[in-house]
């Protein structure tokens, strides 16, 4: 039974920050509770909102002691629109957290080396791309879990040309006179500003990673690891979108690189890019690839990179490539949780996990990107 009910305010600690929801965590008596926008080291009051079997949920009401760690958030509706959630943290502090939580997830998986996490060449102004509500003339975000737009006229870890159209008389204009209720506001890779409605978004108007300063330090780790000890014959790109690692690998590696992307307006965007003689470009979903090609590759010989959507890879994909058994495999995941599920499995069907680089990719959130070198155990 919790100590506390609902409704009652208490005294609490801030021990560290949770992944999923970037919350601070507390102990009252041996029960957990999380509390938005708090930070290690804080003494907090707080008033407990919701209690469930095994932890607690409360909001923060004032602040007794405040964290070394702590910070002046620099966007004015930080807390109110729903996006970032550690603006009141240090940057440093921020990575401590994310190692943190990141040694607590793999906890349970023989891990061969545990990188740091990189940290990202920027802290603020990093995204090339943001969506934004649109109702009569404002414009805005909307928390989770509400149907109210919080109204913006800037965005502090929207790249700069992006942060600065969204205050711009022109580029509002523009946005208001798509008649969309959600529209995105991206960078070109060319650096040039397009706005569009959110439902051309996957189109030829497609837009590589969020953070292309971090994504510079992604690519040159695949590569690496690509080229380290014997290099590949064949190498396939699953789940490769546009080619964000399709075309360095092909660049880098005499190897046949196969790019395997489901969406055709990815696939012949990324078509129209450049031609390369080693590099082929199939349109499929990618259990249905692996299956029809695992009796028909050298396993001994192959690499796989793997960029799955959020929820990780499918049962089928991981049951038929553990069968295929590839020489090394790259595995990418944007979602810690089921990045470590990943892992697990591999690890359980006789793979080793050699080497595990996480990216903070997403500064100013509790999201990080996860990057494994992996090989089939003897």
């Amino acid at each position: 039974m919790a100590p506390f009910q609902i409704g009652e305010v208490i005294e609490v600690e801030i021990l560290s920050l949770s992944y999923g929801g970037g919350r601070g965590v507390a102990r009252f008596r041996d029960f957990v509770i999380f509390i938005p926008f708090t930070a290690p080291g804080d003494r907090a009051r707080v008033e407990i909102l919701k209690i469930a079997k095994s932890f607690a949920e409360g909001k923060l009401l004032d602040l007794i002691e405040k964290s070394p760690h702590r910070v002046s958030p620099p966007c004015p509706v930080y807390g109110k629109c729903g996006g970032c959630c550690f603006q009141h943290v240090s940057a440093e502090e921020q990575l401590r957290q994310k190692n943190a939580y990141i040694q607590r997830s793999l906890s349970k998986l023989s891990v061969g080396q545990l990188d740091s996490i990189v940290p990202s060449p920027r802290d603020f102004h990093y995204r090339n791309r943001i969506q934004v509500h649109v109702r009569g003339k404002q414009l805005g975000f909307v928390p989770p879990r509400t149907n109210d737009l919080v109204p913006i006229t800037q965005c502090k870890i929207a790249e700069e040309s992006i942060d600065q159209a969204l205050s711009e008389e022109a580029s509002r204009s523009q946005i208001f006179g798509l008649s969309e209720k959600k529209v995105e506001v991206a960078l070109s890779r060319e650096g040039s500003l397009q706005i569009f409605p959110v439902s051309t978004v996957g189109s030829e108007r497609h837009f590589a990673q969020v953070n292309r300063f971090q994504n510079e330090n992604l690519v040159n780790l695949v590569k690496e690891w690509a080229q380290a000890q014997e290099l590949p014959k064949e190498v396939w790109d699953l789940y490769a979108g546009s080619g964000n690692l399709s075309f360095p690998l092909a660049e880098g590696l005499s190897a046949q690189v196969t790019a395997v992307e489901l969406s055709r307006p990815l696939v012949k965007a990324a078509q129209s890019q450049r031609p390369l003689k080693n590099l082929n470009w199939i349109c499929s979903d990618v259990a249905d690839f692996v299956r029809q090609q695992k009796s028909l590759v050298r396993s001994n010989s192959l690499l796989v990179v793997t960029d799955p959507p959020r929820e990780g890879l499918r049962n089928s994909v991981i049951d038929d490539l553990c069968e295929l058994r590839p020489s090394r495999w790259i595995h990418i995941g944007c979602d810690l949780m089921s990045f470590s599920r990943d892992l697990q499995k591999l690890s359980q069907r006789g793979f080793q996990i050699d080497r595990v680089t996480p990216l903070d990719m997403f500064p100013q959130t509790d999201h990080v990107e996860m990057m494994a070198l992996i090989s089939y155990g003897a």
